[in-house]
């Protein structure tokens, strides 16, 4: 009964990472236990390979636009649909990361990784099974992380209020890369807003203008990145706005929406 859910990772596997969750006949409606399998391929899928026609997740002046921005030391949130894509986009940023940045990863599972030599230090969260009281959270990690020397700060699927710890990373100087599920970039960000909202005492106005710093979102639908736009503060109204600079898979240049 202490163990009716549990959640592993599988790497023993020479092609795929997998990722196992079940939910035992106790707690199923139809008396059957669940077993839900997911899987991320060992030989990590490059930029290049997501553009080719096999794959099709991103267009070859989205890669480069990404590519150009991963140069600057920019910051990012992408997001979409569970299971849509965003772990194998970001997986296959971090190879484009300059080498010279040092990367700390949380995740909930060990799905994020690098094939590069330069410093990737990743680190999955622990959930107490049994009578265990042992348990390291995402939030426990994500606070590990601020005391490290690191240029980029990852968190693999924000779903509470380690948010509010990447808030801290990126408003003090970190590359932010984190992925979220949401709808759009808008909703994107105001999600995070609210897991922030509920353990900070910060305002709206203050959350939203430091989450600016997480200056591009990238929306992914069902393995397809439909749009990436720009956050961007307005003063006056003081809010949020997002430059498009691709919209539903087109580049466009209408701007602000």
């Amino acid at each position: 009964a202490n163990n009716s859910i549990a959640i592993w990772t599988d790497k023993s596997s020479d092609d795929w990472i997998l990722r196992f969750e079940v939910i035992t006949k106790m707690l199923a409606a139809n008396g059957y236990t669940t077993i839900h399998i997911r899987k991320h391929p060992k030989k990590k899928k490059t930029m290049d390979i997501l553009t080719s026609p096999e794959e099709n997740l991103l267009t070859e002046d989205m890669s480069v636009f990404i590519k150009e921005c991963q140069e600057r030391g920019e910051s990012f949130l992408v997001c979409g649909n569970n299971g849509g894509g965003k772990t194998t986009l970001l997986n296959a940023m971090i190879e484009n990361i300059p080498m010279q940045y040092s990367i700390f990863c949380a995740h909930e599972s060990d799905e994020l990784f690098s094939l590069k030599e330069g410093e990737f230090c990743a680190y999955h969260v622990i959930e107490a099974r049994g009578g265990s009281k042992i348990s390291y959270s995402l939030k426990n990690l994500a606070q590990a992380g601020l005391t490290m020397d690191t240029d980029v700060y990852m968190l693999g699927e924000i779903k509470g209020d380690e948010a509010a710890e990447m808030l801290r990373a990126v408003h003090t100087g970190a590359i932010a890369y984190a992925s979220t599920h949401s709808h759009s970039i808008p909703d994107a960000y105001v999600r995070l807003f609210d897991y922030i909202r509920r353990t900070t005492n910060y305002s709206m106005q203050e959350i939203m203008y430091m989450l600016r710093y997480v200056k591009y979102g990238i929306y992914i639908h069902r393995y397809r990145v439909m749009d990436i736009a720009e956050a961007v503060w307005n003063e006056d109204k003081k809010e949020l706005e997002y430059r498009y600079i691709f919209k539903d898979g087109k580049r466009c240049d209408d701007g602000l929406r």
